[in-house]
């Protein structure tokens, strides 16, 4: 999953020579890592909600208690009206980065479906 969502907000990997290992870059960014944690942590969730941000995105994040729910997250546009949201019994960061992806991919597939 981490490294899906890396690859939608146009990050890729290197090799780098001097530490001798596959580093992740980032195109909007100085930043660069060799491991992905936007699933598992509330730094790498930062890191998502920053870039949906960036990307004209809105979020919201809720804590259900319900059938066993623990934590939800939604993410949607105003104008365009691009929606995607997650219920997840793991963490808010395994819930915000499947709500991104959810998004990210129904924004995809309707930008295909208005070329085809």
């Amino acid at each position: 999953m981490d490294a899906k969502l890396a690859h939608l907000f146009g990050w890729y990997k290197k090799h780098d020579e001097q530490f001798k290992l596959d580093m992740w870059h980032s195109n909007t960014s100085k930043y660069a890592t060799s491991s992905l944690d936007f699933s598992t942590t509330w730094n790498g969730m930062q890191q998502v909600v920053e870039e949906m941000q960036r990307r004209g995105w809105d979020f919201a994040l809720e804590s259900l208690t319900y059938d066993g729910i623990k934590y939800h997250a939604r993410f949607f546009e105003r104008i365009e009206g691009g929606y995607g949201e997650y219920d997840s019994e793991a963490s808010f960061p395994h819930a915000v980065c499947m709500a991104a992806l959810s998004a990210l991919e129904g924004q995809r597939d309707e930008s295909n479906q208005r070329t085809n």
